[in-house]
């Protein structure tokens, strides 16, 4: 890849990174959003998004996204992942990757958040490790945080597999994310000179959190694929122990139809 094509893939990449912040909810940008419709070539579309919120006082949030499907030797776009391969060398691949990270709430989320400082959304970027053989595979990333917003750290092991059938397609995945301290302390801690009576000062660790999802799509004729998924992240201690949260898990799902063009 030359390096006029290189600095191509990096706008395409920002753009599609900046639509991302633009368009995802400002609460939860769930992994059931990185979709990879293993095809060649540009899918675009339009999708809707439920998001389950961890928060007090929050109702899951609703929003309509755009939806990306991009891959060549070197660069791909899945859902809301945006990636560059280091290397593909049989079956195990090495990328630098880089998605959002739109957690944040300010002192108008809801009442409970009165008094609080805002947290700011931010973007996430490292490398991931994928292993597959045949239908099967394993994807492991580790993520900081570019912005040095919460200066925090993910680790994510997902176990997926890709069925194909006259026309359908089924992703089941399976996994674990370990958020670092300082992540968790941004976005559920409250420090000492912000604690009150409705929220008591709380200083978390690090936290595992677990994530079941599914996928499902149906492509319709040569152009159109439909596709829909659901995604239940239950949450670790770290994260429940918080004044501001109230619920163990949150179930998210994402409903879309993509354009392929040829």
């Amino acid at each position: 890849m030359n390096h006029c094509t290189k600095l191509g893939w990096l706008a395409i990449g920002a753009l599609a990174l900046g639509l991302n912040f633009w368009f995802v909810p400002a609460q939860a940008a769930p992994p059931i959003t990185n979709i990879n419709l293993n095809q060649a070539g540009w899918s675009l579309g339009f999708g809707f998004l439920g998001a389950g919120f961890p928060y007090q006082g929050a109702s899951s949030w609703n929003r309509f996204i755009p939806l990306f499907n991009y891959s060549t030797p070197g660069f791909y776009i899945h859902g809301l992942s945006i990636g560059w391969h280091l290397d593909e060398s049989g079956p195990l691949h090495v990328d630098v990757v880089a998605e959002p990270e739109t957690l944040h709430y300010n002192a108008g989320f809801s009442p409970r958040f009165h008094g609080l400082s805002t947290r700011l959304a931010s973007a996430m970027g490292g490398l991931a490790l994928v292993y597959r053989r045949g239908f099967l595979g394993i994807r492991a990333s580790a993520l900081t945080d570019l912005l040095s917003r919460s200066d925090g750290q993910k680790i994510r092991a997902m176990l997926f597999a890709h069925m194909a059938s006259g026309g359908w397609f089924f992703d089941p995945r399976a996994g674990v994310e370990w958020e670092s301290a300082s992540f968790v302390d941004y976005y559920f801690g409250i420090p000492g000179y912000e604690a009150s009576p409705l929220h008591p000062a709380y200083a978390p660790g690090s936290t595992l959190n677990t994530l079941l999802e599914f996928l499902v799509g149906r492509q319709l004729g040569s152009h159109f694929t439909a596709m829909g998924g659901l995604e239940e992240e239950f949450y670790g201690a770290g994260i429940r122990a918080s004044p501001l949260v109230n619920r163990s898990s949150s179930l998210s799902y994402v409903v879309g139809l993509y354009f392929r063009f040829r």
